[in-house]
């Protein structure tokens, strides 16, 4: 069920962005917003966020669809490991620097996310904890094993829930664009002076 549930919704995310951005996209204007852009450290913690991700699903999700549960092993389940605390750092940075300004009941023009780009902000980190949570507690030993497993499996399908979110979140924030600065450049203008001659006064 989840290995067909992942071969189906990886390539429909996809196919959806691009039938987006080459035919719904070209026939809208470019959305823009007033508000001030993301800041430079912002930028870099969600792209590095979007590195942990990447690791997470390359040595996890792979392995599954490939060839099963087992094959999380060996190095790779030591890498998916590795990149766990870069994961955890990175969201609970991006979290908080965004977490405000993506409330639904912030104003349009006092955020540079659109409506669509905050819901998937929050069903990301709703998604990222969910996964960090259950796979912590499946390895609790004060769960029996049935729910072990019943932990593990929440946890496959929140990690495939939070990758399928951020591929959707990251073109959304390439979608809102802020708007072109206007040219401070001024002409200045030329005053001309018109001088009249008055004629004599005729006695």
């Amino acid at each position: 069920m989840f290995r067909a549930l992942t071969l189906i919704s990886l390539p429909l995310v996809i196919a959806a962005i691009v039938i987006h951005a080459v035919i719904i996209r070209p026939r809208r204007a470019a959305e823009t917003t007033a508000a001030p852009c993301p800041r430079r450290w912002e930028i870099a913690a969600y792209l590095l966020l979007l590195v942990g991700i990447l690791m997470l699903a390359l040595t996890g999700l792979s392995g599954v669809i490939l060839h099963g549960p087992a094959s999380l092993a060996g190095w790779k389940l030591w890498l998916h490991f590795a990149s766990a605390p870069l994961f955890i750092i990175m969201l609970l940075l991006v979290v908080i620097a965004w977490g405000e300004r993506s409330r639904f009941d912030t104003p349009a023009d006092a955020t540079p996310f659109s409506t669509g780009s905050r819901i998937l902000f929050w069903l990301v980190a709703f998604c990222g904890f969910a996964a960090l949570l259950t796979i912590v507690l499946s390895m609790a030993p004060i769960f029996s094993s049935d729910a072990q497993h019943t932990l593990y499996a929440i946890h496959r399908y929140a990690a495939l829930f939070t990758v399928l979110a951020v591929i959707a979140h990251a073109y959304t924030l390439l979608l809102h664009r802020p708007p072109a600065r206007e040219s401070t450049h001024t002409t200045p203008a030329h005053t001309t002076t018109t001088v009249t001659h008055s004629e004599p006064a005729v006695r």
